[in-house]
């Protein structure tokens, strides 16, 4: 009596190819002086892939989303002379991206 064959997983090297034909694509625009931009509008907008360029269906503006983020700080004894630098531009990151309430 033969076993039947296990399934396995996906070789390494193969390549895992997907269709898609409708992606969301979140973006944060600046200007020349990392000034946030919030006023784009669609024909400012172009989105490449794989060098083609691509027709964009939508284009809305949500500034309200939920956002994940981890902040890695280094504080190990080599950075004590820079450590309380890092802590206030942590500070001051956090400050400019959480809403009052």
């Amino acid at each position: 009596m033969q076993k039947p064959k296990r399934a396995t997983a996906a070789e390494p090297d193969e390549p895992v190819r997907l269709s898609a034909r409708l992606v969301n694509v979140f973006f944060t625009a600046t200007d020349r002086r990392h000034a946030l931009v919030t006023d784009l509008r669609r024909e400012e907008v172009r989105v490449f892939e794989d060098g083609r360029e691509q027709e964009i269906f939508t284009f809305v503006r949500q500034t309200d989303l939920p956002l994940t983020i981890a902040l890695l700080i280094d504080v190990s004894a080599s950075q004590q002379y820079t450590l309380p630098e890092e802590k206030a531009a942590a500070a001051r990151f956090i400050r400019s991206i959480v809403r009052p309430g």
